[in-house]
């Protein structure tokens, strides 16, 4: 994998964002790993962006914690290329908040090549 992910963190809040905006390779993947975070996963926003740059329909976006397992429980699978996705935990039919503590690494697949989205988490 490769492309290139941008990350912003914003913990002078008492909920915490972590916002990575990335860029596809030509295989359609884009990945990163953050250095150990923590904290209780709440909200989580998946934006694709608009016109030539625009992810193919469903594309996925994983974020696994340090034990390789999914905080998003599934959630960034299939996404659509022109709507926002709002997973809120907690809420019917979505995993209740979850802790996590160490590296996050994000995953980004079958968006096409030079395509480009933003990804929200929304912590405590």
């Amino acid at each position: 994998m490769a492309g290139t992910v941008n990350l912003v963190k914003d913990d002078s809040r008492t909920i915490k964002k972590l916002t990575f905006s990335w860029t596809s390779n030509s295989t359609g993947c884009a990945d990163y790993s953050t250095s150990g975070v923590s904290g209780i996963l709440y909200r989580c926003v998946i934006k694709p962006t608009t016109a030539a740059t625009q992810p193919t329909s469903n594309y996925d976006v994983l974020i696994n914690d340090a034990n390789s397992v999914d905080l998003l429980g599934g959630q960034g699978g299939n996404l659509s290329k022109s709507t926002s996705s709002n997973i809120v935990f907690g809420t019917t039919g979505i995993n209740a908040p979850t802790a996590f503590d160490g590296v996050l690494t994000l995953d980004v697949a079958q968006a096409g090549s030079a395509k480009t989205g933003t990804v929200i988490m929304y912590y405590r």
